[in-house]
């Protein structure tokens, strides 16, 4: 089962400013679009601080996944 999350990014966090090709997310994460809707998530989508994005993750790195936009 997937969760669907919208996330938004810290200020700080390891993932933050950068585009999404240049961020290690584990398998089973898929960044679908930020919390707009108005695109889909690209591989140079930047992931700005303070922004949200919706994204699909496997319940297992979840965790790992909210360190990266969280910190």
């Amino acid at each position: 089962t997937l969760d669907i999350m919208e996330i938004r990014v810290e200020e700080g966090a390891p993932a933050a400013g950068k585009a999404l090709r240049d961020v290690r997310f584990p398998a089973g994460t898929l960044v679908i679009s930020d919390d707009d809707g108005e695109r889909v998530a690209r591989p140079e989508t930047t992931l700005a601080p303070g922004k949200r994005y919706v994204i699909a993750v496997e319940p297992d790195v979840a965790n790992e996944v909210m360190n990266l936009l969280r910190g």
